[in-house]
């Protein structure tokens, strides 16, 4: 068997793990008069704030650029690269979207795939960063505890180590690639060179996060995405007519925000299936608001079911705009030492 079978095997084996934890004691028929219920007009307004999400990404994505490329990517290149590699995320294993957003950026603009690498590392740095506030928030009004509790320590964790990694690259930069060439000691001369170019092409790639500017828009933009999906969950929870207050509404946005976009980074099937219901369904259960098992899947099924609808949908616009096919995504080549 392949690595990659075995990394299609094991994604596939934790979503029927996940989905089988989600599913099991429902109630079909309750489940059923939950969908009757909602009242879906408030999917419009849900749909505009995920594509939103996805403008701001596309603005962090080009202030996390600029300094390493030297030039402003318009938004026109990054916005459909972008959404691309979240659709092939939802129909590829191993989140094979990741890599060909690496490989589109390079063939668009020219940038190094390594390069393209170490932003994508800061994207996801810094959406570790803003869920860990955004659920500290939440945490003000709805303390967490039991499995929450528990996701948020592992994640604060593996954040923290990221964090601390990254800045030694940024503020240390010179010390930290000696240090690496001196742990590269065992390896072959042609092959050691070859990697320690790959790392300095990557640190150039961190070099938004030494400016203020840059640093400050890399913040903003976070948060101001983050923020826009927490008010499409907002919208989907105004659906089903769970009569919420504004505050019970805000904290649970964020609560299913904050766990589900934690918990979907646990490598499972295309389109994060089981994890993302898990995870909904345990953020409904910690929430200081009253929610019955079977209408609180029904509104995380449809919160999924939106975002995946949506995003790949508009994936696929764009891959026949561009005559992208599945099979050249599937096929889209791995990083290389350059």
């Amino acid at each position: 068997m392949s690595r990659r079978q075995v990394v299609v095997l094991g994604g596939a084996l934790v979503s029927l793990v996940f989905l089988w934890l989600a599913l099991r004691g429902q109630n079909w028929a309750e489940i059923a008069s939950a969908f009757q219920r909602a009242d879906y007009r408030w999917l419009l307004p849900a749909a505009f704030l995920i594509l939103l999400d996805y403008g701001f990404r596309s603005w962090r994505w080009r202030v996390i650029l600029h300094p390493a490329a030297g030039r402003r990517v318009p938004l026109s290149t990054l916005f459909p690269v972008l959404l691309l590699g979240f659709a092939a995320n939802n129909v590829l294993p191993a989140r094979a979207g990741e890599v060909w957003r690496m490989w589109g950026l390079s063939n668009r603009t020219g940038i190094r795939k390594t390069l393209a690498l170490s932003t994508l590392v800061v994207e996801r740095l810094f959406d570790g960063l803003t869920l860990l506030f955004l659920l500290a928030l939440a945490g003000l009004s709805q303390p967490l505890d039991g499995q929450a509790r528990f996701i948020e320590n592992i994640f604060t964790l593996l954040f923290g180590i990221v964090f601390v990694g990254l800045l030694l690259l940024v503020f240390f930069e010179e010390p930290t690639l000696r240090l690496a060439t001196r742990l590269m000691w065992p390896i072959p001369a042609g092959l050691r060179e070859r990697l320690l170019a790959v790392l300095e092409r990557f640190v150039q790639g961190l070099h938004a996060l030494r400016r203020p500017a840059e640093l400050a828009g890399i913040i903003g933009s976070s948060l101001l995405a983050w923020g826009s999906q927490t008010l499409s969950f907002a919208a989907i929870l105004l659906a089903f007519g769970l009569g919420l207050s504004p505050a019970e509404l805000f904290a649970t946005s964020i609560l299913m925000l904050a766990l589900i976009n934690l918990g979907i980074m646990i490598p499972a099937g295309p389109g994060n299936v089981g994890t993302f219901e898990a995870a909904g369904l345990l953020a409904l259960r910690v929430s200081n608001v009253a929610v019955r098992p079977e209408e609180a899947l029904a509104i995380v099924l449809v919160a999924h079911m939106l975002q995946w609808i949506l995003v790949t949908g508009l994936g696929v616009l764009i891959a026949a705009r561009e005559g992208i096919t599945l099979a050249t995504l599937n096929a889209t080549p791995e990083l290389e030492t350059e």
